[in-house]
């Protein structure tokens, strides 16, 4: 598979952000939930572009925050479910899925994985009156519930910030609309 000049540099300028974003803007940390502002910002717009962009720029992100959050492996263990997401992201709109819909299912998706990527921290962590018995391990449901719903609401706000850089983008000739 040929990359073109024009999409390798827009996957250095967006993998630099990836690992850029993590080390500069403040993390708000809860538990084992973490939120950087704008973190998934390159990741989804890098699923617009195409396969190779979305996976350089999704391992720029897991760099950025083994960077960052070195002390904090859960942190870099969620990180790197921006790769399967954005993975997911480039086949429904290589498939032409609903712009809304892939954020929707990514953004499921995002969290569902993010949960899954914590649970060996979370059977470790301080139990509290609410347990969920996963894989023989029993689990604080507050924190996955923390872990779900953040993962959704960061999400969410990264996607749509995403929606409204991306008619500047088309303009720009970074990301072709459907049928071009």
């Amino acid at each position: 598979m040929k990359m073109k000049t024009k999409d390798l540099v827009v996957a250095a300028l967006l993998t630099s952000l990836s690992i850029l974003i993590p080390n500069i803007f403040p993390t708000i940390p809860l538990g084992p939930f973490t939120a950087t502002f704008a973190s998934h910002l390159p990741t989804i717009i890098s699923m617009f572009i195409s396969p190779v962009v979305a996976l350089a720029t999704s391992v720029g992100s897991l760099l950025g925050f083994a960077i960052k959050c070195a002390s904090m492996p859960w942190v870099i263990t969620r990180s790197a479910m921006h790769i399967p997401f954005a993975m997911l992201g480039v086949f429904m709109l290589r498939k032409n899925c609903n712009i809304y819909l892939t954020g929707v299912v990514t953004m499921i998706v995002h969290a569902f994985l993010e949960i899954v990527a914590v649970l060996p921290f979370l059977s470790v962590m301080p139990m509290t009156p609410k347990t969920l018995a996963v894989f023989g391990m029993h689990i604080s449901l507050d924190w996955a519930t923390v872990i779900y719903v953040g993962t959704l609401i960061h999400h969410t706000i990264d996607f749509t910030i995403a929606l409204a850089i991306l008619p500047a983008l088309r303009k720009a000739g970074y990301i072709q609309k459907k049928g071009e």
